[in-house]
């Protein structure tokens, strides 16, 4: 019987699991702003891009426009 060897999740895998987890929690547990910090920071570090945060968000009901909308609202602030 082979044992199974359980690989290690890529970098680009556990940013989708915790922009998944973020968007999730959005209204139960944590700021707004302090959410999209987070999510946006893993997009800056290249491993997501806006494109797979905005599929993430919109299959919690989240449409595409609003995370833009965030994006551009947090380069504004800094």
């Amino acid at each position: 019987m082979k044992s199974l060897v359980c690989c290690p999740l890529s970098l680009s895998m556990q940013s989708r699991i915790k922009v998944h987890k973020l968007l999730d929690e959005n209204t139960k547990v944590r700021p707004k702003w302090d959410m999209y910090t987070q999510i946006f920071a893993e997009m800056d570090k290249r491993r997501i891009t806006l494109k797979e945060i905005c599929v993430i968000a919109e299959s919690l009901g989240i449409p595409e426009c609003v995370i833009k909308m965030r994006r551009n609202d947090l380069l504004k602030m800094a």
